[in-house]
Parts: C-alpha cells; structure tokens; sequence
C-alpha cells in the first residue's frame, strides 16, 4: 500500500521535520511493510506540484503533520478531504496547538524532544485506521450523499505499460501477464494497471490468474463494481457459486451503480440459479427423468425470473434478455409436455397452473419482440464504433434458434453467418454449450442438432470434469554463484562445489520422493548453484527449463565468465540442450520501472521464474535455495527470490551455505590430518 507523507521540511519552530520523519514515521512503515515518501523524493523532471497532487489523490493512505500553522501542509490537507473519502492520520507535535477548524479532529501527538515513544501509538492507529473502513474526511461525513472519486481519473497508466499488457495478451502469454501485474503492483498507478492485466486475463479466461488479481484490487476497493462483477463471472467458472453470489450482492447493495451493471449483476446471479439447476438434471441417464426433475426445480423458475429482472433494469442488455427467452422456452416446453408435474407446483392445481402458464407465454412473446429489438440497437452501436461483438453475432444465430421451430435449416445458415463474421475468434463450445441444454432436454431438438452439426458436435458438449491426477511439483532452484577470483567476503568458494552438488542432489531427490506427480524443475545458468541444479536435474531425470533474464551473451558474461572457462563451457553445452528462455533482449527495465528504487533485471527476471511456476496446472510450488542467508550484491539475488517465494506461499528449503561449508571444511580438514 502507498502512503503519501504530508509536513514541513527542515527545522521550523524549534521542530526537526525531517528528523520526526526518519526516527518516528519511516520504521513504523518498514514494520507494516508500507511503501511510502514525500514530494522531496520525486526525482524525475515535471511540475512538482502536479505529482504533489496525484501523490494526494492516489495514496491509500495520508499522514499530515499539523504540528505548525503550515500554510503547504493545511493546502495539501485540504486537498485530500476535499477530493479523497481514503483514510488520512492527523500527527502533532504536542508542543504546539492547532487550528480551532481541526480541534475536532482526532490526531496522534509525539513529543518534540523524542518522537520515538510515539511509535507503539502511530503503529497502532495505523492498524486499526486500514482495517476500519470507516470514512474521516469531514467533507464525505457532512456531505454523505456526495460521490467520492474514482482514483483512476487522477492518473494514468503508461502507455509503454499498456502496449505491453496488450502485446502480452496477444501472445495469450498468461506468464508475462503475472509479471506485469507483479510490476504495476510497485507503481502508484498500480490499481489501473492491475485492472488493465485483470480484464486480458479475463478475456482470456485465465480464471485462477484472474481471481488472484481482482481479489487484490476488491481488498483495496471492496466496493469495486468491475471487481464484483468480473469476480461473479470468475467464481462461477471455477465452480465457487456461494462466491460468485456474495460478489454479485456487493453490486447490487451499491447506491450509485449503473442500469447496465445493475442488469449485469442480476444476469449472472441468474446464471447461478441455471448452474444449480442443471446440475441438479444433467446426469440423469433416462431423458423423460431429466425433463421431469428439470422441471421440478425450483432454480428454474429462479432463473426465468432474475433474468427477466435483469433485461427489465436495462433494455440494452440484450444478454439477459435472450437468455430469459431460452429459460422461458424451455419452462413453457416442459410444462406441456409434463402437466402433472406443473400442476403439482401450485396449492389451487390445474386452475392456478394454466394462469401462470399463460402468463409465461404472454411473457415470452413479450420477449421475442423486445429482444430482437435490442440485438438490433446492439448492433447499430457496433456499426458505428466500427467494432464485431463475437458474442453478439452468437446471439443472433441463438434468437434465430429459438424463434425459428422447426426451421433448422435457417437455423444452420444463422450460425455458419456468425462464424464468417467473427472468424477465428468465434466461441465454438460457449455457443455449444448453451444449445446442449436443449438438446439433451429433447427441446427444440431438430434446430439443436442443426446447429450443433454446424458448430462441429454431433451431440452437443458436455462441461469437461477431467481428472487431474495426483498433485505435480515445480521444483525452483536459486542459490550463490561461485565466487569470482580475489572475492573480499566469500560466500560459495570453488573447492566446496561437491559439498552444494551433494546437498543439492539430496533435497531433489527428497522431493522427488514425497511427490506422487510429475517433476519439473526450472532454474537460471548462473555458474554455482544454477548449474549444478540443471545438471543434478539431468542426472536424476527431471525435466528442466532454463530462464534467462537477459539475452546469452550478455548474460553469460554478467554471470558465467568470472568463474573460468569450466563453467562457460558447461553454461553453453546446457543452454544448448535446453533451448533456454530469454525474457527481454536487452538488460534494460522497461520504462515504467526505470524509476524504481531497488529494482533490477535480475530482479525482474525472479519474479518471472515464478510467475512461470505458479501458472503449471495441477502443481504446488518449491523454492530450494543454496543460501547464507545474507542480503545479496545488489537487488534479484537470491534472498530477493526467497523473499519473494515465501510472499507468494511457495513452500522454501534453505540449505544454509555457512553450516553446510564449515561441515565440509571440517571433513576435509580431518581427512588432510
């Protein structure tokens, strides 16, 4: 989380800001793992009160030190109560007394003489401030009906970002996308760029990567409507409805949402009612058994109504229209073929259940009008933006099968134009899924059959519940390069490298042993560690891939060469055999981390690694690292990398360089004597 620190700079009035700041403010952030600063430390060129601004109006949080009647920090303040309802800690010198406008306020007082016993009291409020929700800018407490801003219009992504996001997409490259959004998520525009990373996983149904990132921006925005929205449509696909529900409801409880979204919400709250309803037929053997407990349920008219709904908050939304259309097709189906079973709903019997069949008709025919209105409107607006809406065109060819009994030729013709239409992109087992429900309810049959011939099923398609198998094991390997020649403090001296080969060798097959699954294992071609790790993986039959975070030659010289011609030339023959990965071609940080304190290639290229091994199907995640557990050279060493396993929840094996030398040494001291 960002915060953004608001106070006069130097000594002024006795009081040493810049002290208050460095002994009181910085450790408790470092303790809470808070990213934060003030507007001295934006180094790039541009108008320093323009980042003053976005800092204000961005940062999850705001710490204003109004020890002094600072005409700068009262400005600044104001700012953020004006334009923020995001929490803001009010801090004071208690040497000082404050503005009668802020006697109200609540604030944190440190002494003047040692701001340091005000640090258990700032963690504290920090705390309990984040966890509360609660709003404290006086203008949203006096002013609840005003409408707090959307953070993403005080900034903007960098285009070099997202080009990159779309160039990633394009490739369905779901790797690279993690990286990004690991990125975004050091930037203060992060909540923009996690939610540009989010939508292309979305659209292409990453689910798992794509829940991961929209559960992070809704912890920060827990009324996020796009969250909920996106997060209702990725729990359904993973088949956690109580979740998808609970999403959904956050929506439809926000005062100020949309027709669109509110029609949306309810559209996939139906969709949850149909899930239920179909697993509750779907695998019943006998078809006259499936149509009868299809209609039985009680999820179907569910879903026949929340659809309607959701068509009627906005007409526009011809996707929930339609599929109150199919739902009332089938009930009205069903309902003739099955009249004991309808009337058996109904406390009045047959008089009661012939009134509400022919209000379901009536609402039917209803719909047939209103729908081919609204595909119709759909399409204009396409028309005019010059966009192809895939899952338009399907609609289309769906209302030509449900409106056109008994047509199935027509129908054949209405998919095979949406396909001509959409081309590669067309969302062939989507669309067949959908006909399925039809076909295995034997309605609308000879139209179904038609259409799914066209769409390349015979039978329709069944939702795939494809055994995983037992649980597989990414095993990732990062430790110390050999130590280069007159090396002032070693840390992997070239005489124990049968000490790591053998500890390493050990771990491996510890894990090999403990996994039922497959094996695999990835790691760079550092000289050290790496390769020992790659060759140890060859000798015991585990399939590697090796990652490198810069193009060959500059990586082999960067981190091969210092350690002789014997590690160059086992480098080479290994990046041979595994046909190694380069991230980028060039050793430069994309632009928009150029900026970035603490951050490096190799840096850039751990978190890749990982993001690589968290995105294997089916598979937990190892970290074994050959380690003193000392901070590195520079940043992307290996305690980055531990760090950033653990951070993830990967499982992390250290075997400790410094005991396991010194127990090598000794043996081989003893075996002199």
């Amino acid at each position: 989380m960002d915060v953004f620190i608001v106070r006069p700079f130097g000594l002024k009035e006795g009081i040493d800001f810049d002290r208050m700041e460095a002994v009181l403010i910085r450790p408790v952030l470092k303790e809470l793992g808070l990213d934060g600063g003030t507007t001295g430390e934006i180094v790039r060129a541009g108008n320093i009160r323009a980042d003053m601004m976005e800092r204000l109006l961005t940062a999850d949080l705001v710490i204003a030190d109004i020890s002094i009647q600072n005409a700068n920090v009262y400005y600044e303040l104001g700012v953020r109560h004006a334009l923020r309802e995001r929490p803001t800690i009010l801090i004071r010198c208690k040497a000082h007394d404050i503005p009668f406008d802020l006697k109200t306020d609540r604030y944190l007082e440190y002494e003047k003489s040692d701001p340091t016993q005000a640090i258990p009291a700032l963690r504290d409020t920090i705390r309990a401030t984040l966890n509360s929700g609660v709003v404290d800018s006086p203008v949203y407490q006096l002013l609840p009906e005003i409408e707090a801003q959307d953070v993403s219009n005080f900034h903007a992504v960098p285009r070099s970002f997202f080009e990159a996001v779309e160039q990633a997409a394009t490739k369905k490259d779901v790797v690279e996308l993690g990286l990004l959004a690991t990125e975004s998520g050091r930037c203060t525009w992060r909540i923009s760029g996690l939610r540009l990373v989010g939508r292309a996983l979305f659209d292409l149904r990453a689910w798992s990567q794509a829940r991961n990132l929209w559960v992070l921006i809704r912890s920060e925005r827990p009324d996020d409507t796009e969250a909920n929205l996106k997060l209702g449509t990725i729990y359904q696909r993973l088949g956690e409805l109580t979740l998808s529900s609970q999403a959904l409801e956050r929506v439809l409880q926000t005062r100020t949402l949309r027709s669109y979204d509110r029609a949306e919400a309810r559209s996939l709250r139906a969709r949850n009612f149909k899930t239920e309803w179909v697993t509750r037929w779907r695998d019943l053997e006998v078809a006259e058994q499936r149509q009868r407990v299809a209609l039985q349920s009680t999820r179907l008219i569910d879903a026949a109504a929340e659809y309607q709904s959701a068509f009627l908050e906005d007409l526009n939304h011809c996707y929930s229209g339609l599929n109150a259309l199919a739902i009332h097709t089938i009930l009205i189906d069903l309902a003739c073929r099955f009249p004991d079973v309808w009337a058996a709903r109904f406390a009045e019997g047959d008089d009661e259940a012939d009134r509400e069949l022919s209000r379901y008709r009536k609402q039917s025919e209803r719909l047939v009008a209103t729908v081919d209105l609204s595909l119709m409107a759909a399409r204009e607006h396409c028309k005019r933006d010059g966009l192809i809406d895939p899952w338009l065109e399907v609609s289309f060819a769906d209302y030509r099968f449900l409106t056109k009994r008994d047509r199935p030729d027509s129908v054949k013709q209405g998919y095979a134009d949406a396909k001509a239409r959409i081309a590669k992109e067309f969302p062939t087992e989507s669309a067949a899924r959908q006909l399925t429900l039809f076909w295995d309810l034997g309605i609308l049959e000879n139209n179904a059959k038609a259409a799914l011939t066209e769409l390349g099923f015979s039978t329709g398609i069944r939702d795939k519940h494809r055994e995983l198998g037992p649980r597989n094991l990414v095993i990732v390997s990062t430790g110390h390069r050999i130590d280069a020649p007159r090396r002032s403090a070693p840390r992997f001296p070239a005489d124990h490298e049968t000490a790591a080969r053998a500890a390493i060798t050990k771990a491996v097959q510890t894990e090999i042993a403990m996994t039922r699954g497959k094996v695999i294992g990835i790691a760079g071609l550092a000289s050290g560690n790496d390769i020992l790790f790659q060759e140890i993986c060859e000798e015991l039959g585990v399939q590697t891939t090796a990652f490198l975070a810069i193009p060959r030659a500059e990586y082999e010289m960067r981190s091969v060469q210092a350690s002789g011609h014997d590690w160059v030339a086992r480098f080479r023959q290994l990046d041979e055999r595994l046909n190694s990965i380069v991230l980028q071609e060039t050793d430069e940080l994309p632009l928009w981390m150029r900026d970035r304190a603490e951050y490096g290639i190799f840096q850039r290229g751990n978190i890749w690694m990982l993001e690589w091994a968290f995105a294997q199907e089916n598979s937990d995640v190892v970290l074994i690292a050959l380690w003193d557990g000392k901070t590195g050279d520079g940043p992307g060493g290996t305690g980055d990398m531990v760090a950033l396993a653990k951070d993830r929840g990967a499982r992390v094996i250290v075997l400790d360089t410094v005991r396991l030398f010194e127990t090598a040494h000794s043996k081989h001291g003893a075996d002199d004597e």
